[in-house]
């Protein structure tokens, strides 16, 4: 293992339980407008979303364009009358009071704490990825929440981590761990930043090869063995 001074976490589906902070965001929002949710609502609007999440990652669509067009896919999709800049907005508001945490996480980054600088990376929206991050049991472990929105670049790209060590410009970038759950936007992101990374990959899905980790992890917490 080499010695890492700095790690650097993404936030959702790495440190943060997405998935379940994405439903009931939706969930309520439905209510909202009088529609009741149903399983396959949620379902489909996650499939959605992860599709115009990728496309704005691979710099396909702008981060606007995205929220919107997300929105007119699924309010299209079951005939929801609204507004889609209107419900991506109260979208967005929910979220921001959502901040579920994987188990096993906090005990994780407090022993983490003692050893390692840490920062969170994260593409999203800053208002609610930090209202989040902010109002999480974990946040006093971090030093900064470095959000793509501040650094004008969302990752993988090489702006977003040329942003992250003009902050961390005493630590060497070898010297630093990317740990997230995205192939492209935190693996990906790490290596042509010249960081090692760490693949946060619990369903085990099968790579092509052409990005590789430095380390694989089914769940977060194998991090121990790695790092402690």
């Amino acid at each position: 293992m080499a010695d890492y001074k700095l790690l650097l976490f993404d936030a959702d589906e790495t440190l943060f339980d997405f998935n379940k902070a994405m439903r009931m965001s939706l969930s309520r929002c439905l209510e909202h407008y009088g529609v009741e949710c149903s399983a396959e609502m949620l379902d489909t609007f996650d499939k959605i979303n992860i599709k115009y999440w990728n496309m704005y990652e691979s710099g396909k669509i702008s981060r606007p364009k995205m929220q919107k067009s997300r929105f007119e896919e699924f309010l299209s999709q079951f005939n929801i009358d609204c507004d889609p800049e209107e419900f991506d907005a109260l979208y967005i508001d929910n979220l921001a009071f959502c901040p579920f945490l994987y188990d096993g996480v906090e005990e994780l980054c407090r022993e983490l704490s003692g050893r390692y600088r840490m920062s969170i990376v994260t593409n999203g929206i800053a208002y609610m990825q930090r209202k989040r991050i902010e109002s999480s049991s974990i946040r006093k472990y971090f030093e900064h929440i470095i959000i793509s929105d501040d650094a004008g670049y969302p990752k993988p790209e090489k702006g977003f981590f040329d942003y992250v060590f003009r902050i961390y410009s005493d630590i060497p970038r070898r010297a630093a761990l990317v740990i997230g759950d995205s192939l492209v936007a935190d693996i990906k992101g790490g290596i042509n930043a010249g960081t090692a990374t760490c693949w946060v990959n619990p369903g085990g899905i099968r790579s092509d090869g052409t990005i590789k980790p430095d380390y694989e992890i089914r769940n977060i917490n194998e991090l121990r063995t790695l790092l402690l």
